[in-house]
Parts: C-alpha cells; structure tokens; sequence
C-alpha cells in the first residue's frame, strides 16, 4: 500500500501536522493550549517548514505567555537531576522516587550548561517575539507556586473561560528542591567563588599536545589545558 502522506507536498505535510496538533490540545470549549520550548519551535520548523506560532497567529487570536524561573541556579539543577534520573516532574502525593534519584550525581558542569541553555532560552523567546511584535504576558514560576489557583483563575478569566476555583484539581506539582538539591547548590556557589572569569564558563578542556605537557605528565604535574568556551552570547 502507498505512503500517500510521504509524498504529499511539504505545505500539505505542514497543514496536516498543524491540524494534528490542534486536534489532540483543543477542548469542547473551543480552548486549546500548548507549551513550547525553543527547540519545539526549531525542529518544527527544520522538519515541516514553518512556524508554528505565526500559523496559530493567523488563524486564532492567542494568549502568549513567557513562564521563566528568576531562580536560574535552582531551574539548572533541576534539570540536571531530571536528565540524569528521567524524571521531569513531581506530583503532590507521588509515590517513592528514591529509585529515580538513586543514579544521580553532582556535576559541575552539567549544570553550568543548563544555565546557560536556560538562558539562551529566554533570550530566544524574548527576541523571537519581539521580531514578531507579539504582545506576551510575563510570569514567574516561583509567583505560580506560590499562588496557583490564582493564576490559573486569571489565565482562565484572560480566554473567558468561566472556571470555578474548587474546580481546580488539586494534585499540584511541587517543586523539586530538597537537601540534595540544596547540597548541590552549595557545592556549586563555593566552587564557582574563587574561580576566574574564564574557569567560570569553561565546560570542558582540550589538551595541547606539546613536549611540556609530556613532560608535566611524566613528572606526574598539572597539564596545561586549553580551556573551551561555550558560546553564550
């Protein structure tokens, strides 16, 4: 049987991602919602050729909303400890996760590129959307914690979509931040303290292959690195 979709055009294989997207996040009430990181967006694009967000603008009139972490080091070791251990969120009343955190471990480094990925993040999102004078409402992760019915009622009340307040499941996420967490953070903020400007964002070292270097090596002393600088401008 022939693939027709493999050989439909490339703005016919778009409409049908498009639609298909729509579908599976649209409610009864005509609401549909969706969350996007950058890389959605890009790799959206790279396979279907286009965007996403300038499709949803031309057919709907849509509420934007940029959510950010001011606690940039706490996000980073987040998704640090969710990477290694496969677990990205936390439920209130979840089950054991002793298992999914029994293969994490500090790394420096890991988490000093998630800041900066985080960071490149927003920075994405801020330019993209103001590229595209796109109006967006700014909220902060921490101010949802600490309010999330709250939020969830104004976000509603933004879409007129009548919502009752005890309506609202109570089954919160919760913030992934215990003693470890807060023993990485620690060993972090220390270790970065009497680093210099360029060990600060250094994530990882080359190793120039010169007769000093043997020597050094023989003599059982420090090799002089070359240090790799991630672009994070």
């Amino acid at each position: 049987m022939r693939d027709e979709t493999s050989e439909a055009p490339q703005t016919l294989a778009a409409e049908q991602h498009y639609q298909k997207i729509m579908d599976r996040s649209s409610t009864d009430n005509g609401v549909f919602s969706v969350k996007i990181f950058p890389h959605h967006l890009r790799d959206v694009y790279d396979k279907r050729k286009y965007d996403f967000i300038e499709r949803c603008l031309r057919d709907h009139e849509i509420l934007v909303i940029l959510l950010e972490r001011m606690d940039r080091l706490g996000a980073a070791i987040s998704a640090t400890r969710a990477s290694q251990s496969g677990q990205w969120s936390r439920t209130s009343g979840g089950g054991d996760e002793n298992s999914a955190e029994s293969s994490v471990a500090y790394d420096r480094a890991q988490i000093l590129e998630n800041m900066i990925y985080i960071g490149e993040g927003m920075a994405f999102w801020r330019n993209y959307l103001a590229m595209r004078s796109i109006q967006y409402v700014p909220v902060f992760y921490e101010q949802i914690m600490k309010g999330w019915r709250e939020y969830v009622m104004d976000v509603a009340g933004k879409m007129d979509v009548s919502i009752d307040a005890e309506q609202i499941s109570n089954d919160l996420y919760e913030v992934q931040r215990d003693a470890l967490s807060m023993e990485w953070r620690r060993k972090f903020e220390a270790e970065n303290k009497s680093r210099s400007l360029e060990k600060l964002y250094a994530y990882g070292h080359t190793y120039p292959r010169t007769i000093g270097n043997l020597l050094r090596f023989l003599l059982k002393k420090e090799i002089r690195s070359r240090i790799r600088f991630r672009d994070y401008t």
